[in-house]
């Protein structure tokens, strides 16, 4: 990736074509190795060629001496030519064409450069996609623009085309590029250390940097769907999942590091913004060759760039390595105008006692109206019967008694049943599966700085670069039910049953 020559000319003012070619350097090494390449070497003609080529090309022939009888060029100014800016062809008087020139326009000036092609152009042109001196080419010449920069006089443009010579010498030593960033190239020439400016480009995706107080807010929001029956024909079944969303309010563009603890976390799927992740599949334990037990990670460490706005960290699943948070047991027999219903709940001990709210909805689907609830009451918390007439509304308040039990029990009576049929409404919605014994109660509870799974954010192992004066991390946890639903033992459960396992041993051969 190389550099047959660098040119510079002046694209203003009504002067000659010689006179505007104020800067030109061939490398005469790189124009050894095209002629060993190329089986049909084209030699650089004359600066004055190249320019006269790409005045044309950007629009300025009428500003030089060409001898042209009218305005419009057929070669150039035809819709049927195809355009690669910034590469252009320069043809030769010979009928050759010089390929590929690489041009841009800044400053009134034009900066060109022609990359070595280190393939035989003689059997068919390379497409510039597998062509990196393009590439080079195109970078070298934005340098040179900054490197040069604006200019009033041309006096003061001679002045910058001397240093040119020598920042060329540094920045592309016999026509290979090594390091073409001017303040790189500067500090090189003039012995001074570099100067890293701390001054970063905004994204568009944060295009407004904060301004007030440094803060890192993190939210843990924990679900738990399950489904019990307490049958022989199916089993309690459970998923249990989380969202951890981060807001970052902080100056510039930082990268943040943290771990999240918790030895219950299976699966890990992260943000587009995590720039490295440890999520990895864990199984509840591993097992080495020699048999030994090795305990599960229990620290994710996660690296990220936060947009401007809230966004979801890391989205999780993992295991009640302690159990359900409630177990219960729902009885109900009876006809279509009066069931018998027993409903047992016991709190796990591991679950912290202290909800917001906890709520058991009792509906009874394909049936006619709630007209009595003969019962002594809960043994704990309040019953009501819900504003549709279709459910019972049991509170057990903000937290279970000492024994962490609690029973309902009592007999429900019912309307004509032909009064609910084809009465659907957004309050209460009738579930075709719920026919006579098939029925459920569903569970409603929420639980703030607590999770299932243990999931947290490990403040201590937080870290910022560049490091940012940090006024606090805030960190809100919460549990709650997504879909909680204890079945009938005398029905049916939307639940999959497990098939049997049987033993290779009582398979009669």
């Amino acid at each position: 990736m190389s550099l047959r020559g660098v040119w510079i000319f002046l694209n203003s003012g009504p002067v000659k074509v010689q006179e505007k070619v104020i800067f030109s350097r061939y490398f005469t090494t790189v124009e050894k190795r095209s002629s060993l390449i190329q089986k049909k070497n084209v030699k650089i003609p004359p600066a004055s060629v190249i320019c006269e080529s790409l005045i044309q090309e950007f629009g300025q022939r009428g500003h030089v001496s060409i001898n042209t009888e009218e305005e419009f060029n057929s070669q150039n100014d035809s819709c049927s030519k195809t355009q690669y800016r910034p590469v252009y062809e320069v043809p030769l008087k010979d009928g050759s064409t010089l390929w590929p020139v690489v041009a841009i326009e800044k400053f009134g000036l034009i900066f060109a450069c022609l990359p070595l092609v280190e393939r035989d152009l003689s059997q068919e042109k390379i497409p510039l996609i597998e062509m990196p001196g393009v590439t080079i080419g195109y970078k070298l010449l934005h340098s040179l623009v900054e490197f040069v920069g604006q200019w009033t006089s041309r006096e003061e443009l001679s002045s910058k085309i001397k240093d040119l010579q020598t920042f060329l010498c540094v920045a592309v030593p016999f026509g290979t590029p090594v390091d073409t960033n001017p303040v790189t190239v500067q500090a090189l020439i003039t012995g001074k250390d570099i100067a890293i400016s701390q001054r970063q480009k905004q994204p568009s995706w944060k295009p407004v940097s904060h301004k007030g107080k440094q803060q890192i807010l993190f939210s843990i929001k924990e679900e738990i769907k399950a489904s019990q029956h307490h049958a022989d024909s199916s089993n309690d079944v459970y998923q249990l999942f989380g969202t951890i969303v981060c807001k970052a309010d902080l100056d510039g563009i930082p990268e943040i590091t943290v771990s999240i603890l918790s030895p219950a976390v299976d699966y890990l799927l992260v943000h587009p913004s995590v720039h490295e992740g440890d999520t990895s599949v864990q199984e509840s334990v591993l097992e080495t060759s020699q048999g030994a037990i090795l305990p599960r990670a229990t620290e994710r460490r996660i690296r990220f760039r936060p947009p401007a706005e809230p966004f979801p960290l890391c989205h999780y699943s993992g295991q009640a390595k302690n159990g359900l948070p409630i177990e219960g047991i729902y009885q109900m027999r009876g006809d279509e105008r009066a069931v018998q219903i027993s409903l047992q709940l016991k709190l796990n001990g591991k679950i912290k006692n202290s909800f917001e709210y906890f709520e058991v909805h009792l509906p009874f689907f394909n049936r006619g109206y709630i007209m009595k609830f003969e019962s002594g009451g809960p043994s704990y918390g309040s019953l009501v019967v819900g504003s549709s007439k279709r459910r019972l509304l049991w509170s057990i308040g903000q937290k279970f008694p000492k024994s962490l039990e609690v029973v309902l029990a009592g007999t429900v009576f019912f309307g004509d049943p032909g009064a609910t049929k084809n009465q659907q409404s957004a309050v209460f919605i009738e579930d075709p599966f719920c026919q006579g014994f098939n029925s459920y109660v569903q569970i409603f509870f929420k639980l703030s700085d607590f999770t299932l799974t243990g999931c947290s954010i490990d403040p201590r192992s937080l870290s910022i670069y560049p490091n940012s004066k940090l006024s606090k991390v805030n960190t809100s946890i919460e549990f709650i039910t997504s879909d909680y639903k204890i079945w009938n033992t005398f029905g049916d459960a939307m639940i999959a049953n497990c098939p049997p396992t049987v033993e290779v041993s009582d398979v009669k051969q």
